[in-house]
Order: structure tokens, then C-alpha cells, then sequence
């Protein structure tokens, strides 16, 4: 309900200040000759009747539900342009020019009336899919709230299609199917994608409203849904104070109901962060800010109050006329009937059955509904559920700012894999299998605006304290600073390079591991992808748990954010096979929680995994070695040391590591055995600020033209590759440890005094 009003109230607002209040559809609805060339947005419609101008208003539930039918039609506005052409022309059109005006959106497309529908709001496939390729990624159904437009996720839309193939469902205002047949609807849709491509993914996103329907419709249609995500799901509309009132709404005298919305404006969005959001967008002759964060509400009311007087009264009028318009009173009437009926028949038992993972994103600052609260009851009535509370949301969950549906889904490891496909003959090289490589990682996006300043936080005071210095060898053994030596990175899968893997040594808990992401990305361009232990990628961190190794501040979901993946043989097949770059540290957790007097030493497993499938896929390997992090920590307690505490001491975090399973071993036993433990040494800062230098060394070809071609096939020369790799990180840390003596700013004071002087990097030791 909120959601959809916002975002039809936001878009109005912003499309009179671009184009005046005459224009509010000038590039959704033109006129004249020119009508053809803009095209509906809605690329495909699925319908459970098979007649569209049937009005469910008409006909009883029963026959709504029994005449469901799912088959996809043809573009609606088909005219005479091509897909690409018509997803050219939605990419240029704003989602505020989109929302201007939904009800002439959905009329102009048919689905303003008739029964409840699924349509696709942006019709398009990866960059890296061809048109000819079969589309794997999984299927994304949208369900609306109380507005039932399928508007209101409009916000997430161009993230979501990065991932998933998006499809909303519209439930129109003149349409009385119950809640239980709408949830058969939505399961009958589900079967029917099942049954159209077997091996795709099909996932249900429920807001408010939707989140019941969708809650009833996994629980109807278990075996098919395979990812579950709600946004502050109304299943706990029947403990919520509003139900108790809401029910006397549609039997309100017409003014009174026409003043609804103004007096409930507070509880369902946030006027403040609207109004921020309203002043944004018009600042400046329309052109919006970098964000709404931005817009100091103290300094204009001090300035300008009645700019922002303006801009509330625009927030509030405009959530008015919406919300009448999308909920007449007979349709709130029905849509309430909905809730009532929907949580009646969501009992324990209706929600046993569903036992696809389930994410649940609630808003603490939700007025309207116990959200907080309900995310806690679904997590333990829900076999396999995870949740994720936002700090000052309201109910309007998805369209606030700091919610980015696609990449919480990512973090918390709640997106589908993507299944092997076969590669196509014609025009493409292929394996001696013949097997297309796995896909599971091509969903990541690059870490936004706000990840970096995030990451800035942390990284700044440690750049100014360390001053990182970066070298990298030729195959002639000349050294340079930066990374100049390093082969390019295969970040476009178009570009032809060989795919790179980086191998090296981690320092004692890894804390320089953001320096040498950081550093990567700015002299390559390029974002590293880092495998991790599952722990703190998959484990500890998916829930929000504390960073482990890699000194990054929060946990497993920070590190995934930028680009992390947990270690496996299966992972890293993947990612050569996207071409990605990857960065494994095969000492893993035993180098990082060394013990003591093996300072700088190599600690890795024999066997040679990571070396087949670098030759498999063509792979350069680059050794890589660091220095400086583990000089400047104290190793009071290693993890030997940990474990032979008294019990009362060390035993829950002994317990708490036992229970780690190992990621190339069978089991936490076995990996203990091997003196690989996710037990925490104790180590203290000792005040030493050594500077840090990381060396990639002379690659070593895995590629079918290289010395080890035949790695995948011949143990011995696996393990030749494996040794040698290993002796050119040895070499880089015998040679930094050897060279650094000779940097006149190894130490602290005259570095920083350098530094601040000049106001660069300071030099380093001479290179040779």
C-alpha cells in the first residue's frame, strides 16, 4: 500500500519538475504518428483466464481458479520494432517517467481490469547472454501489497534484472478473488515455469500483502518454489493493532475517507525521508543530487522553510490522491478480507511445508505492522529462514534507499544456483567434455558507491599508517613498481586474455587482505575474486556474525560484497570458467592462525587441486608474497596454546571451532588432525607500523602452450606446476624480506614525515 503510493506520489513530483505540469506522461503516453515508436513496458503477460477482458467482478472465485491458464502471450504493444529496440527505449526512460502515472500504464497494456496477471516489467538478458542462448537465470515473481499494481518493487527492478528474470504479478482494483484462490493462482504460475524449463530456479518475492499470498503459495506449491523472499510480510496482520481498526475504513463518509491518507501518512512511510527525496529530485532545475542523505532539512528550514513546506505538502497530497485512487472503498473492503482470510489459513501446518530457503527483510521502524517481530516468528517456525532487520525503515521496505534487494540476497547466500548448461557448437570454443563451465557467480555486482566509502573507512587510516608499497616481476625478471608486470585481467569474458589466478601467502589473521583487494582494483581496474573459508563467507558472516580473518569489518556479508566466494573446487571451476579473477591462499586457516616461530612460512596442503583446474581452464597463475602485516603483531597465544586452556576459559571457543567444518577435509576432526583449526590465536598490536609490500611474481602459463599443458592428466606434472608456483612464492618473500632493509622509509616517522611533505607515496628500496 505504501510502497506503491510512494512511488506513484515520487514519480509525478519528479517528472512536473523535469517536464512541467502540463508533460506528466509526455514520454509514457504520446500522441499522433509518434505512438508506435514507445512501446508498453510490459514485455509479456501470463494470465490466469483465457479470456483477458473477463472481469473477475463477473465471475465467482471458483471460476477464476479453474480456469487458471499460464501461457505467456506476445508483447502487448508488439509494433514494429525489434526486443533490442524496445529495451533500448525503456533503458532511457526514467522509472519516475514510467510511474507518472500506473493506472494509464496498466490501461494502455490492458491490465487495469480482468483477473489477477503476471507481466514483466523489463524484458531483457545479460550483457554476457546471447539472444540465441537459453535465459538460466532464475525466475523472479513478484507480489504486490495492498495496492496490487506490481508497481511498488519498481525501484529494485533494474537490480533485480541483473539476476533474475523479473515477472510482477496485478491483482486489479475491480477484482474479488479470494485469498486462498489468489495463492493457487500464484502456485499454478509456479508449476507452469517449472514445467516450461525444468532446470531454472523459480522464486517468490512477497511485500506486505504479497508476503502472505506468497507465504500461502510456497506452502500450496513446496516442491516447485525454490527461493522464498519477504518484505515486511503482512502474515502478522492479525496481531497487529490496525487490524483492529482497519475494517471501519471503507464505511467512512466520502470526505472523511479522502482524509485518510493524510492521517496515516505517518505510519506507512517516512515523511522526512520523502520529503528529503522530493527536494533531490527537483533541486537544481530537476537534476537530482548525488543522494537525498544530502539534503540538510535543518539548514532549508532556516533558509528556505517554505521550500520545504512545499515539498511535504507535494508528499502528503500526492500519497492522498494516490492511495484513493489505487483503493476505492469496496477494494480495501476485499483486499482487508485478504489478510483476514490469508492469516487464518497460514497455521503451523501450512507453514511446515515449505522448506525452500527463505529470506526475510524487515523494517524496524515499520508502524504499520509488527515487521521485527515476525521476521523473529518466521525464522523459527521456518525450517530453513534467515533474516535481515534495516536500522529507521518503515513499511515501505523496498523503496527505501538503503535497500538493495539483489545484493542482500547475495549476502546472505540466499540466490539460487545456476545450473551447468552445454555449450553451443557453433562459434565457440570448446572442452574436451563438451560441458559449458558452471555459472553459480555470474549474478555478483561490484561493490557501490556506498560499499567503497564503507570500505574507505577502514582502508584510509591503514593506507596512511603502512603505506603499501606494490611490485611485480616480467618473465625477464626485471621488478617495477606497481603492477605493470601483471597480465591483464579477463574482467570482460569478450576480452580474449587467459584467465588469472593469483596464489599466495596469507600473514598472521590475514589483516592485510583488504589492502591487497584495494590494491589490485586500483592498478588493474579490476575486482579480484576472493575464496574464502565457507565460515566466514557462508557461515558466521551470512548471518552478520563477526569478521573473521581478513581484518574487514562486517563479517562474511561485507566480504561477499566485494566479490568473495567460499573456497571449494566447485567455485573456483566457476569463476576460472567466467574468465574471473580469483585469489586463493591455499595455506588457508593454518597459515592464517600460524603458530608461533613460523612467522613468514609457508603452511600449504600437498595435494595440487587448484593447479588442474587452472590448466583446465587455460589459467595464468601469478605467486604472489606479503610482507610487513605480521611484524607488527604479538603472538601471545597460539592456537595450540588456545585449546590447552582450562575449560572455563577456552572451551566454547573451542567448541564453537570444532563445530567449523573444514572446506577440503571431511570434517573438523580431520582437519584438526591436519593442524588446520578455526580456533583464534591471541595476538596484540605491538606499535611497530612496518611498512607493507606485496610482490606478484612471473606467471606461471597453465595454458595448453605452457610448460605444465598436460597438469589435468599427469600427476607428476601437476605436481611440478604445484611445487613451482610454491617456489616463486617462496622466492617473493625471500626477496622482500631480504630488500626491505634497504627502504630509507621502512620505518614509521620518516615515512609519514615524507609523505606529508610531498603529499605522494614514498619511495621504496631500489629495485632489481
Amino acid at each position: 500500500l505504501a510502497s506503491g503510493a510512494v512511488n506513484m506520489s515520487m514519480s509525478s513530483i519528479h517528472i512536473a519538475a523535469r517536464h512541467g505540469p502540463s508533460h506528466p506522461l509526455r514520454a509514457l503516453r504520446p500522441t499522433g504518428p509518434t505512438r508506435r515508436h514507445y512501446k508498453s513496458p510490459i514485455a509479456r503477460v501470463a494470465s490466469p483466464s483465457s479470456s483477458s477482458s473477463a472481469s473477475p467482478s463477473s465471475a465467482s472465485e471458483e471460476e477464476v481458479s479453474s480456469s487458471t491458464s499460464d501461457q505467456i502471450q506476445a508483447p502487448l504493444d508488439s509494433g514494429s520494432h525489434s526486443h533490442a529496440e524496445h529495451r533500448e527505449n525503456l533503458a532511457d526512460m526514467s522509472m519516475e517517467e514510467l510511474m507518472a502515472d500506473p493506472r494509464a500504464s496498466l490501461s494502455a497494456a490492458g491490465l487495469e481490469d480482468g483477473p489477477p496477471r503476471f507481466w514483466c516489467p523489463i524484458d531483457t538478458k545479460p550483457p554476457a547472454t546471447n539472444d540465441d542462448d537459453d535465459d538460466d537465470r532464475p525466475l523472479l515473481i513478484y507480489i504486490p501489497g495492498l495496492d496490487g499494481s506490481g508497481f511498488a518493487a519498481m525501484r529494485q527492478w533494474r537490480s533485480i534484472s541483473a539476476a533474475f528474470q523479473l515477472e510482477c504479478l496485478t491483482i486489479p482494483a475491480s477484482d474479488r478473488t479470494s485469498a486462498l484462490n489468489l495463492a493457487k493462482i500464484i502456485a499454478s504460475r509456479v508449476a507452469t515455469a517449472k514445467r516450461e524449463q525444468p532446470n531454472r530456479s523459480v522464486c517468490l518475492l512477497g511485500e506486505s500483502m504479497g508476503g502472505l499470498l506468497a507465504l500461502l503459495a510456497a506452502s500450496e506449491a513446496a516442491r516447485n518454489v525454490d527461493r522464498l523472499y519477504l518484505a515486511n510480510p503482512a502474515s502478522s496482520f492479525d496481531r497487529a493493532p490496525i487490524a483492529a481498526v482497519a475494517p471501519s475504513f471503507p464505511i467512512f463518509p466520502e470526505p472523511l475517507y479522502e482524509a485518510l491518507p493524510l492521517v496515516l501518512a505517518p505510519v506507512l512511510i517516512d515523511p522526512v525521508k520523502s520529503t528529503r527525496r522530493v527536494i533531490a529530485r527537483t533541486v537544481n532545475d530537476g537534476e537530482a543530487m548525488t543522494s537525498a542523505d544530502d539534503v540538510d532539512l535543518n539548514a532549508l528550514l532556516t533558509s528556505d522553510p517554505g521550500a520545504v513546506a512545499d515539498a511535504l505538502l507535494t508528499v502528503l497530497t500526492g500519497f492522498q490522491r494516490t492511495l484513493i485512487e489505487c483503493l476505492p472503498k469496496a477494494t480495501l473492503a476485499h483486499r482487508l478480507e485478504i489478510l483476514r482470510d490469508g492469516c487464518a489459513a497460514l497455521d503451523d501446518a501450512a507453514l511446515a511445508r515449505i522448506q525452500c530457503k527463505t529470506l526475510v527483510l524487515a523494517g524496524d521502524s515499520d508502524l504499520l505492522l509488527p515487521s521485527e517481530e515476525e521476521a523473529t516468528r518466521l525464522k523459527q517456525a521456518l525450517p530453513n529462514c534467515v533474516t535481515r532487520t534495516y536500522s529507521g525503515v518503515s513499511h515501505a521496505i523496498l523503496q527505501d534507499p538503503s535497500v538493495d534487494f539483489s545484493r542482500v540476497v547475495q549476502e546472505y547466500s540466499c540466490y539460487p544456483s545456476l545450473p551447468a548448461r552445454r555449450r553451443r557448437r557453433r562459434n565457440k570454443p570448446t572442452h574436451k567434455n563438451n560441458n559449458e563451465p558452471l555459472r553459480r557467480f555470474d549474478n555478483w555486482l561490484p561493490p557501490r558507491e556506498e560499499d567503497l566509502a564503507e570500505a574507505k573507512q577502514f582502508l584510509d587510516p591503514q593506507r596512511r599508517l603502512h603505506s603499501p608499497v606494490f611490485l611485480s616481476q616480467h618473465a625477464d625478471g626485471r621488478v617495477v613498481r606497481g603492477l605493470g608486470a601483471v597480465p591483464p585481467l579477463n574482467s570482460e569474458k569478450s576480452s580474449g586474455n587467459k584467465p588469472v589466478l593469483f596464489v599466495g601467502n596469507h600473514q598472521l589473521l590475514a589483516g592485510d587482505l583488504g589492502q591487497l583487494i584495494d590494491g589490485l582494483h586500483a592498478n588493474t581496474g579490476c575486482w579480484v575474486r576472493g575464496l574464502a573459508h565457507p565460515f566466514v563467507v557462508g557461515g558466521a558472516g551470512a548471518a552478520g556474525g563477526n569478521a573473521g580473518p581478513g581484518g574487514a569489518a562486517g563479517g562474511g556479508s561485507f566480504l561477499r560484497r566485494f566479490g568473495a566466494v567460499p573456497v571449494s573446487g566447485r567455485s573456483l571451476v566457476s569463476l576460472l570458467s567466467n574468465g574471473e579473477p580469483c585469489l586463493l591462499f591455499p595455506g588457508g586457516v593454518r597459515e592464517a592462525y600460524k603458530l608461533k616461530n613460523e612467522e613468514y612460512k609457508l603452511l600449504w596442503p600437498e595435494k595440487p587441486e587448484f593447479v588442474r583446474a587452472a590448466n583446465r581452464h587455460g589459467a595464468l597463475i601469478v605467486p604472489f608474497a606479503a610482507v610487513g602485516a605480521e611484524d607488527c603483531l604479538d603472538l601471545v597465544l597460539d592456537t595450540s596454546e588456545v585449546r590447552n586452556l582450562p575449560d572455563f576459559l577456552g572451551g566454547e571457543a573451542r567448541r564453537r571451532a570444532d563445530s567449523v567444518r573444514g572446506p577440503r577435509m571431511g570434517g573438523a576432526a580431520e582437519a584438526q588432525l591436519a593442524g588446520e583449526s578455526f580456533l583464534s590465536p591471541v595476538a596484540v598490536p605491538n606499535g611497530k607500523l612496518e611498512r607493507w609490500y606485496f610482490f606478484f611474481g612471473s606467471p606461471v602459463d597453465m595454458s595448453e602452450t605452457g610448460e605444465f599443458a598436460h597438469a589435468t592428466e599427469d600427476a607428476d606434472i601437476a605436481s611440478a606446476a604445484y611445487a613451482e608456483v610454491k617456489r616463486r612464492c617462496q622466492h617473493g618473500l625471500d626477496y622482500l624480506l631480504r630488500e626491505r632493509s634497504n627502504d630509507p622509509f621502512q620505518s614509521f616517522l620518516p615515512r609519514v614525515a615524507y609523505e606529508q611533505m610531498y603529499g605522494k607515496s614514498a619511495p621504496t628500496f631500489p629495485l632489481r
